[in-house]
């Protein structure tokens, strides 16, 4: 797995309290603990492969006027 987003919306940050989240691993692992070095590529890798999504990110509310409301838009499903 490379992400896992998880989406935890509040309407009021004074009264409400985040979710709490807690991931278990299951199985066994099934080589030893990543060296250092081995971290290290592994992070300047994913670094460079992100590139490309985090430019899409970012490209996604580009272009729209600042302290402006836009009318909300579905992201799934219409019932």
């Amino acid at each position: 797995m490379k992400f896992l987003f998880i989406r935890d919306s509040m309407n009021d940050w004074d009264t409400e309290t985040p979710n709490a989240v807690r991931i278990e691993r299951l199985d066994a692992p099934s080589r030893s603990p990543r060296t250092l070095d081995e971290m290290a590529r592994f992070a300047a890798q994913h670094f460079v492969d992100d590139v490309y999504l985090l430019y899409w990110f970012t490209r996604l509310n580009y272009g729209f006027a600042p302290d402006q409301m836009n009318t909300p838009r579905g992201s799934g499903a219409r019932s």
